[in-house]
C-alpha cells in the first residue's frame, strides 16, 4: 500500500463524526493525575499494599497513537484502526481491571479457549435432520461496544465480580468509568476522542467485549422462541446450529438487541461451514471437522535451515502436526499428505517428518519431551541452602553454542538460554562466522589506529 493511499484512508476513518471529535487538548496530563489519585485511594483504603501501588502509579504518560493495519483479505483493503495505548494515563490501572474482571469474563457457557475445545464440543452434538450451521460476527466489535452497557453489566454482575476483588463497588465503578472514558489518541499531530466504544489495542478492550458479548447471547436466547444449538463464541465470531426456516428472524433478533452491536450472518454451503480454524461439515446427525486455513493465509513456518535450534524446529513441526491431527475428524488419512506438504515446503528432511509423524502417533503428547530436563541435584550438598539460578543467553551458532552449553551443564545454577543473531542466516558455518566477526574486529582496529594517528599529529603539531 503506499503511503498516499494509507493516508488517505486513515483521514477518512478519524473523520467520521459519529466516532471520532477532534480537541485541542490531548488531557493526558489531567488523565494521568486522576489515575494516580484513585491508585492512592486504593493504597489508603489497603486493597494494595505499597509496591503494588508504585506499580500502578503513572509518571510521563504520553497520549496514545493511532495506526492504521491493512485487512489484506479483504477487497480495496480496509484498514483496522489500531490505538497503542502503551504509556498511556490509564495503561497499567487497565491492566490491573484487566486482571480482576477475566475470572468473571471467562465464566460463560458460551466461549471456547481455542480450537482444540470447539472440536470438543462439537463431537458432542446430535443434529436435527431441519438444522443447519450458521456463523454469525459483529460488525467492528471495540468501536461499537456501548460503554454505558458496560458499566451497566458490571453493577449487574457485581455479586460476581466481588468474588475476586476486595475493592468497594462504588471505587470499583469510579475506576472503570475512568478507564472506559478516556480514550484519548492523537494521529498526524491532531488530537481526537473517541466518542464511544473501546480502542483496538487498548489492554481492557477484550474483556470488556467478552462481558458485553456474554450478557447479549444471554438475554437474546432467553427471549428467543427457537431451540439454539451448540451455541459457541470466540471473541466475536459466534457458530450455532439453527432451523432452517430461522435464519432471518434470529438475524433480527440479534441485531435488536443494541443498535450499535450489528450481525452479519453466513450460511454453510454444502453442508459445511468454516469457523476458527477448522471446517466443520454436517453428516446426517453428526458434525466432523478437518484443520483449516484461510485462502490468504501463508504456508511459511519456521525454516528447518533457519538459525535456530534443533529443538525449536522439532517443536514447530510436532506442533503442527498435533494440531492438525487434533482438529481433523474426518478423513485423518489425509492429514499426513497435508503435514508432510507444509513441512517439505518449509525445508523439513522427509526422514525428519516421518519419524516425528511416527512418534506422535504412538504418544501425542510427544511435545512436552522434547524439553530437556533442568538438571537435579542428587547429593545432599545443597539442602540446606537455597541455589541462586543465574539465568544467561549467548548468540546461538550452530555448532558451537550446543558444545557451550554442554561444558557449562555441570553447573548447577547455571540456566542457559540462546537467542538468535538476525544479522547472518543458518547458511554460514561456523568459521564463516568467525571471519565476519574478525573481520568486523579489524575494522574496529584500523578505525582506532586511524584516530591515534590523527590525535599523535595534532598533538605533535
Amino acid at each position: 500500500m503506499k503511503k498516499s493511499e494509507y493516508e488517505t484512508k486513515m483521514t477518512e476513518i478519524v473523520s467520521d463524526q459519529t466516532k471520532y471529535k477532534p480537541t485541542r487538548t490531548s488531557n493526558t496530563i489531567t488523565a494521568e493525575n486522576k489515575s494516580n489519585a484513585l491508585v492512592m485511594r486504593l493504597y489508603k483504603e489497603k486493597h494494595i499494599n505499597l509496591i503494588t501501588r508504585r506499580q500502578l502509579t503513572t509518571h510521563n504518560s504520553r497520549t496514545p497513537r493511532m495506526y492504521g493495519q491493512p485487512k489484506i483479505h479483504k477487497p480495496n483493503t480496509p484498514l483496522r484502526e489500531i490505538v497503542s495505548c502503551i504509556k498511556a494515563p490509564t495503561y497499567k490501572l487497565s491492566k490491573f481491571l484487566n486482571g480482576l474482571l477475566a475470572p468473571v469474563a471467562n465464566k460463560d457457557q458460551y466461549s471456547v479457549k481455542d480450537s482444540y475445545e470447539f472440536v470438543q464440543r462439537i463431537q458432542q452434538i446430535q443434529v436435527p435432520p431441519d438444522y443447519i450451521m450458521i456463523s454469525l460476527d459483529v460488525v467492528a466489535l471495540f468501536p461499537n461496544i456501548p460503554r454505558q452497557l458496560a458499566l451497566d453489566i458490571a453493577k449487574e454482575q457485581w455479586d460476581i465480580i466481588k468474588e475476586h476483588t476486595p475493592i468497594g463497588m462504588n471505587l470499583f465503578m469510579s475506576i472503570l468509568k475512568h478507564c472506559l472514558e478516556h480514550s484519548r489518541f492523537v494521529y498526524n499531530g491532531q488530537n481526537y476522542m473517541q466518542i464511544d466504544g473501546m480502542p483496538m489495542g487498548g489492554p481492557l478492550s477484550p474483556i470488556i467485549a467478552d462481558l458485553v458479548m456474554n450478557y447479549a447471547l444471554t438475554k437474546i436466547t432467553q427471549e428467543l422462541n427457537v431451540n439454539i444449538l451448540c451455541l459457541t463464541k470466540y471473541v466475536d465470531d459466534i457458530f450455532c446450529l439453527v432451523p432452517k426456516d430461522k435464519v432471518a428472524y434470529i438475524q433480527e433478533s440479534f441485531n435488536a438487541f443494541h443498535p450499535k452491536l450489528q450481525f452479519t450472518v453466513e450460511l454453510e454451503k454444502e453442508n459445511s461451514i468454516a469457523f476458527l480454524d477448522t471446517y466443520v461439515t454436517r453428516r446426517e446427525t453428526k458434525l466432523v471437522s478437518i484443520w483449516y486455513k484461510k485462502p490468504i493465509a501463508s504456508d511459511r513456518m519456521l525454516n528447518y535451515f533457519s538459525n535456530h535450534t534443533l529443538t525449536q524446529k522439532i517443536a514447530t513441526a510436532i506442533g503442527f502436526i498435533k494440531r492438525v491431527r487434533r482438529l481433523t475428524t474426518a478423513e485423518p488419512d489425509n492429514t499426513k499428505s497435508i503435514v508432510f506438504s507444509r513441512l517439505r515446503m518449509n525445508g523439513f528432511p522427509t526422514g525428519l517428518i516421518n519419524l516425528l509423524w511416527q512418534k506422535h502417533a504412538r504418544n501425542p503428547n510427544i511435545t512436552e519431551s522434547i524439553n530437556k530436563k533442568e538438571p537435579t541435584t542428587t547429593s545432599n550438598e545443597n539442602t540446606d541452602q537455597d541455589i541462586k539460578i543465574i539465568h544467561k543467553s549467548i548468540t546461538y551458532v550452530r555448532g558451537m553454542s550446543e558444545r557451550i552449553k554442554s561444558l557449562l551443564k555441570p553447573i548447577q545454577q547455571l540456566r542457559l538460554s540462546y537467542k538468535s543473531d538476525h544479522s547472518r542466516t543458518d547458511t554460514d558455518t561456523i568459521s564463516g562466522n568467525y571471519k565476519s566477526i574478525l573481520h568486523r574486529l579489524i575494522e574496529r582496529d584500523e578505525n582506532r589506529e586511524k584516530e591515534e594517528t590523527y590525535y599523535n599529529c595534532h598533538s605533535t603539531s
